[in-house]
């Protein structure tokens, strides 16, 4: 009997002991795996905060459309690196944020190797491309008369510095090279000059295609006429020389008192055709057509702080694109401000009729 009482504790002892040890060995796969708070949160805060994520190898098609759009379908550290089929190197510049105080860019980059292999594959998998084949064509539109000329405008993609130096010319400013000029430049395409003297500022910016003019005091008009015909002077010595150019509306507002408002846009007449935006075609009335909606209309949201709209409406402005604004001084006639987010014209092409496409001729050509 007392025999197997040793029996019964050696086996417990053995037991008990191999408990302990997979208890201990268990802690220290918990310390390697887990790091104390404060340390996650020192590493997060110095960028070191790195985690490795089990990825599944990309289907061919997943590696395709991550080529095609530039996208990777894997998920991304939170380090808001992206990642590829192929690894990159902490020193590499990759897109999607910033690493080692280089400006990087998001997308995805695609070794030169691999843009054949990826060429090749996404003709295997959709070659060839599906045709349409229509089989007949209705038009139930009453097409319009072919105009007698149509005229191509050619507009700068750019102000040049001689196109702002005559624009700071004409303006009134002081020679840009005097101490009473500052003028600065950023990387963006903006440049923006002051002159101390006169009080005047000039902006333009090469990025959005937008330039402003404003003076304290404002520049005397050159212009003769009424503000409509001096607005339009104004523009057209600044380069805006386009023929088509037309005062549609003046206006004033109850936060710039004593000032007239121009605006000036293309007149369509002269194009031969609407200029539209996409935003604008979305922002008509379902039951209001195209071909009703004319130059300078305004949109059905009143503007409280319009006053003395010669076109009655008191509503806002359709100034987002195709629009010259000049703002003259009711009292001296001065011009206090200038803004457009037209470019100058280029050059100027008119087509005579005999190069003109009749619209039963350009539907014809359709359906060849």
């Amino acid at each position: 009997m007392h025999s197997q009482k040793k029996k019964y504790f050696a086996v417990i002892a053995v037991v008990f002991f191999a408990l302990v040890t997979a208890i201990i060995f268990a802690l220290l796969a918990q310390q390697t795996t887990v790091q104390n708070v404060d340390q996650l949160r020192t590493d997060i805060k110095s960028g070191n905060f790195e985690r490795d994520y089990a990825e599944k190898p990309q289907s061919l098609i997943d590696r395709v459309v991550s080529g095609i759009t530039g996208r990777s379908n894997r998920r991304t550290q939170n380090t808001d690196e992206t990642t590829s089929t192929d690894q990159v190197s902490p020193q590499q510049p990759i897109q999607g944020g910033s690493r080692g105080g280089q400006n990087i860019t998001s997308g995805t980059v695609i070794p030169p190797q691999d843009q054949e292999e990826l060429v090749k594959k996404v003709k295997e998998e959709a070659m060839p491309l599906p045709k349409v084949a229509v089989r007949e064509y209705v038009l139930n539109t009453q097409l319009p008369q072919s105009p007698e000329s149509v005229r191509i405008y050619r507009y700068k993609t750019a102000y040049s510095e001689t196109d702002i130096q005559n624009m700071a010319q004409v303006l009134g400013f002081s020679s840009l090279n005097s101490n009473d000029v500052v003028v600065e430049k950023n990387g963006d395409g903006l440049t923006q000059i002051f002159d101390l003297k006169h009080k005047l500022f000039l902006a333009v910016n090469n990025k959005t295609g937008t330039m402003m003019f404003s003076a304290q005091n404002g520049i005397v008009s050159s212009g003769t006429g009424d503000a409509k015909q001096q607005a339009l002077a104004l523009a057209r010595s600044l380069g805006y020389t386009q023929s088509c150019l037309k005062a549609t509306a003046t206006y004033s507002k109850k936060s710039v008192p004593r000032t007239t408002h121009i605006d000036i846009h293309c007149e369509w007449d002269s194009v031969g055709a609407p200029i539209i935006n996409y935003f604008g075609i979305l922002n008509l009335p379902v039951a209001e057509a195209l071909n009703s909606v004319t130059l300078g209309s305004l949109p059905g949201a009143s503007d409280g702080d319009i006053t003395d709209d010669n076109t009655g409406t008191m509503s806002m402005r359709p100034n987002d694109f195709n629009t010259i604004t000049v703002q003259q001084d009711t009292l001296t006639g001065n011009i206090m401000a200038f803004s457009s987010n037209i470019m100058p014209l280029l050059a100027e092409i008119e087509i005579p009729a005999s190069q003109i496409i009749s619209p039963e001729g350009g539907f014809d050509r359709l359906k060849k």
